[in-house]
């Protein structure tokens, strides 16, 4: 099943998000499972419109995908977010 690719930039490396196991881990997997075209999706009866480069998911569904716990996708989630990223 041939479903694109993503564009990887070298740069990443100066971030420093190499050295952490988990968030090179959960960021790859928010790479590849992101919209990577706008589209809808329909939450709790509500019409969402997704933009490119988003994506509804929850703590336990990434606990569940990455097969670690829901505390280390939190913390990981944290991490991300003071990073910028």
């Amino acid at each position: 099943m041939n479903r694109g690719y993503v564009k990887l930039w070298r740069k990443i490396s100066d971030t420093g998000i190499l050295q952490n196991a988990e968030a090179s881990r959960l960021l790859l997997w928010i790479f590849v499972n992101v919209s990577w075209k706008g589209c809808d999706y329909v939450a709790k009866g509500q019409l969402l419109k997704l933009e490119p480069g988003q994506k509804i998911t929850g703590r336990k569904k990434l606990s569940k995908e990455l097969d670690t716990d829901e505390s280390t996708i939190r913390r990981t989630l944290e991490l991300l977010q003071k990073m910028g990223i």
